[in-house]
C-alpha cells in the first residue's frame, strides 16, 4: 500500500491549489448577477421593440404591443415626465435603452 504522500502522478502533473467549489454567497451573488442581467437585456429588447411598433403603427392594436405597453409603460413614464416629446417624436425610449445600458456596464464592471 502507499502512504497519500505517494501517489502516482503522471509525469509532470502537479496538483492543483486554490481551485475549489465557491462558497454560498459567491454562488448567490453570481445567481443575482445572471438574473438582473437577463431582466435588463429583456426590457432593452422589449423597449426596442415597442419604439419600433410605434413607429410602424402608431395607432393599431395586436396582443403584442399589449404586451409589450404592460411591461415598458412603467419604466418610460418617468422618463416621459423629465424629457418632453421632440417635434413630435417620443424619446423616452432612447432615454430608457441608454440607462439600461449603463446599468449593464456598471453590473459587467462589479
Amino acid at each position: 500500500m502507499r502512504d497519500d504522500d505517494e501517489v502516482a502522478r503522471p509525469a509532470g502533473a502537479r496538483p492543483l491549489h486554490g481551485i475549489g467549489v465557491p462558497g454560498p454567497l459567491a454562488w448567490i451573488r453570481l445567481v443575482a448577477t445572471e438574473i438582473a442581467r437577463t431582466l435588463l437585456w429583456t426590457y432593452l429588447y422589449a423597449i426596442f421593440l415597442y419604439a419600433i411598433l410605434s413607429l410602424i403603427a402608431p395607432g393599431g392594436y395586436s396582443p403584442l404591443q399589449s404586451v409589450l405597453t404592460t411591461l415598458c409603460e412603467p419604466v418610460l413614464r418617468p422618463i416621459r415626465r423629465l424629457i418632453p416629446t421632440v417635434a413630435g417624436l417620443d424619446l423616452s425610449p432612447m432615454w430608457a435603452i441608454i440607462a439600461i445600458y449603463a446599468i449593464l456596464i456598471l453590473i459587467r464592471a462589479v
